[in-house]
């Protein structure tokens, strides 16, 4: 029994998970639920993870919530509008014709034409912004987006909350306004909001078990994981497990580097300790449009003390040794910029 005497649920699948409300997920901590969904299973939802702090705040929440969703949305143009695939360099005439499929697309399916027209814009390189929209606008249109784009049967949102202690007011409505708004789950891991349904979800038990003991010095404590779809993001990790120097990177992190009007920026790879972004570029990377976002998400990332290193895929896969060199030297120089230190993995 869970508290005010509901009694707990239980599924078997994630299919059998609410998709319209918010519910405490029992059973499984954050971490194993992230590994049952590395990769999706075919019968999941879209789901992302976001972890907060108690404290944040009911409209911080919402909003980092907001800027997570959009770079995912960036990120998986152009899936979510057909046609955009052909729509080459970042010119005034590309970006006139993307309109005319955003505003096809929203007459298809009922999207909102304005928006959908900002956030193409956006996906393409051009500086156009979603900012000018209602945050009830951008959540319901975006979780629109998201589930088209993906072919995904709906979109839930796995919560953690760090720390212990009451969550307070705030992070009851948040979780209710996401939901109510976006049309999405909204599932909690150690919650603290007693009013919520209890779900259990029993997953098959290899995907919970924990992973066999490396050798001593070997295991790089790493938060976050490579997209299980870039063979390039997992080879670089499995190399950067066995160095030493390599502890505290994060994978596929969603920075905050902005004031609050301007989106999150969602990097490849991170330390955050010493201010190093690592993102690894495919082929789509040289298209024009591409570069120009490219380079506004670099200047945006050093005004705001980070220091960007792009690799291309054929540097990762040929020459691997270099690259992690490198890696190594910039990170020994911005944790401690007096001294180079001689790290040996």
């Amino acid at each position: 029994m869970c508290a005010g005497g509901l009694r707990n649920l239980l599924a078997v699948s994630w299919s059998q998970l609410p998709l319209d409300k918010p519910i405490q997920l029992s059973g499984n901590s954050f971490d194993a639920l992230e590994r049952a969904l590395d990769p999706l299973p075919e019968d999941c939802p879209l789901v992302f993870g976001y972890k907060s702090d108690v404290d944040v705040g009911f409209r911080n929440l919402v909003g980092n919530v907001i800027g997570l969703l959009e770079q995912s949305a960036i990120d998986m143009f152009p899936a979510w509008l057909p046609g955009a695939a052909e729509l080459g360099d970042l010119t005034a005439q590309s970006l006139l014709a993307a309109d005319d499929l955003a505003r096809r697309e929203s007459t298809r399916t009922g999207a909102f034409a304005p928006y959908l027209c900002a956030l193409t814009r956006t996906a393409l390189g051009s500086p156009s912004s979603t900012a000018g929209f209602s945050r009830e606008i951008q959540t319901e249109q975006l979780s629109r987006i998201l589930k088209r784009g993906s072919d995904r049967p709906g979109l839930a949102l796995l919560v953690h909350v760090e720390g212990e202690g009451p969550a307070g007011r705030d992070l009851e409505l948040a979780a209710d306004w996401l939901s109510r708004h976006g049309r999405m789950g909204v599932w909690m891991t150690d919650s603290v909001v007693e009013r919520f349904t209890q779900w259990e979800l029993r997953i098959p038990e290899s995907t919970t078990t924990a992973r066999p003991p490396q050798p001593p010095g070997r295991s790089v404590p790493k938060s976050g994981s490579p997209r299980a779809d870039s063979d390039v993001e997992c080879i670089l990790e499995e190399a950067l497990s066995k160095e030493l120097w390599a502890y505290d990177r994060e994978w596929n992190k969603t920075l905050r580097v902005g004031t609050q009007l301007t989106s999150p920026i969602r990097v490849d790879l991170v330390w955050q300790d010493s201010a190093l972004v690592i993102e690894i570029d495919g082929d789509e990377h040289r298209a024009v449009g591409k570069y120009a976002s490219d380079r506004k998400r670099d200047n945006m990332l050093q005004l705001r003390g980070y220091v960007t290193l792009r690799y291309t895929n054929g540097q990762v896969l040929h020459d691997l040794t270099a690259v992690l060199d490198q890696i190594r030297t910039a990170v020994a120089l911005l944790r401690n910029p007096r001294t180079v230190r001689n790290y040996t993995g």
